[in-house]
């Protein structure tokens, strides 16, 4: 059952994007609409994942159909911004900064279709990330040295 919903819904989702693109004159009077339903549609996704998903232990299909709608370029801004803010939240626990950092690596190791800007965007930030935990660790150490805790 879960793999023909989630075949409907990458169905549907293509539908959209097709028809959204579309110049023929039949979808140009539906075009906002279409956009305001696929806008709708990628909200209720990314709500879905911040509640459920990032709560599910090891999901191993779920995160396909969020991979599949980075496809569609501003739901993988918003995707990636959900996943960049999460990962580096103060107030969110160790637990969710993980997993989103989890997905958010395995993101863009598997999508080929995400925009080049969106990557580097997104490889700055964790680039960023790594050098702040690298010289918050190299401060721990020396101060551990110091007080000589540690041997040379």
């Amino acid at each position: 059952k879960l793999d023909s919903l989630m075949y409907l819904l990458f169905d549907f989702l293509h539908l959209l994007d097709s028809k959204s693109e579309s110049e023929s004159e039949f979808f140009s009077n539906r075009r906002d609409n279409i956009g305001c339903l696929s806008e709708k549609i990628f909200s209720c996704l990314i709500e879905i994942f911040q509640r459920d998903v990032l709560n599910t232990f090891q999901p191993k299909i779920i995160q396909f159909i969020y991979f599949f709608a980075c496809k569609f370029k501003p739901f993988s801004e918003k995707f990636c911004s959900l996943l960049i803010c999460n990962s580096f939240s103060k107030i969110k626990c160790h637990k969710y900064k993980i997993i989103s950092l989890c997905y958010l690596i395995s993101l863009l190791f598997k999508s080929k279709f995400l925009n080049k800007n969106l990557i580097k965007t997104v490889m700055e930030y964790l680039l960023t990330f790594e050098e702040t935990k690298i010289n918050e660790w190299r401060k721990y150490l020396r101060k551990e040295m110091k007080n000589g805790k540690l041997i040379k």
